[in-house]
């Protein structure tokens, strides 16, 4: 007999899964290999071989400042978390009874695209300033 939860994917698993099929689909829609994308990491200072990248990318396990890296060195502008299946968090949920998020209230406060847009660059630059600020002699 086989316990259930041994063939239930973990939530870890699934995060691993969506950052897995991300990379690719980012890279494919880019049409950009693995050796490519070793050169352009190189660009923000990270050496890392194409086989070690392939291998970081098929597992799903890395640090989220690497996924940032993957990201820029792409030319990524934006990530989409309705990518992000729901399937295993809903699943817990109904075993524990309790209901799922519904829409947000129409009085709850959001920030329009310009607002987003402002803090996005602001905090891009902030990065920035801070990582490569004093490669560029910059405080």
């Amino acid at each position: 007999m086989t316990d259930a939860r041994a063939t239930e994917k973990s939530a870890e698993e699934y995060a691993q899964e969506w950052v897995k099929q991300l990379i690719r689909r980012e890279m494919g829609a880019r049409e950009i290999s693995y050796k490519e994308l070793c050169e352009r990491l190189s660009i923000l200072n990270l050496d890392i071989n194409e086989h070690a990248l392939r291998n970081k990318v098929a597992r799903g396990t890395f640090s989220a400042a690497f996924f940032v890296y993957l990201l820029e060195a792409m030319e990524v502008k934006a990530v989409y978390p309705d990518y992000i299946s729901q399937e295993l968090y809903r699943h817990k949920l109904k075993e524990r009874g309790i209901e799922p998020l519904g829409k947000p209230r129409a009085d709850q406060a959001y920030l329009d695209e310009d607002e987003m847009r402002h803090i996005v660059q602001e905090t891009t630059k902030d990065f920035l300033k801070s990582e490569f600020g004093p490669l560029l002699g910059k405080k």
